[in-house]
């Protein structure tokens, strides 16, 4: 295996986390002014999509957990 770069942000990346089956890894990714949303990205396309918008200001979704199946995610959104 060689290492490759997924994401690239001017932000850092948080607390990731690979689907069960390894093809999906869902991230926090923090927004200026102290909000974040989740996103998936697709490991094979490296294509991503934004899963949340966390509202109002400084309101942050992160840590996501997948499901067994690798169906639905659950994640913590603090205000």
């Amino acid at each position: 295996f060689a290492a490759r770069q997924l994401t690239y942000s001017s932000l850092n990346i948080e607390s990731f986390q690979p689907s069960p089956e390894g093809d999906w890894i869902a991230y926090a990714q923090p927004r200026q002014g102290g909000t974040s949303d989740l996103y998936a990205l697709e490991v094979a396309s490296g294509a991503t999509r934004q899963l949340t918008n966390c509202t109002p200001v400084l309101a942050r979704c992160t840590a996501p957990d997948w499901s067994p199946d690798g169906t639905r995610l659950i994640y913590e959104r603090t205000e």
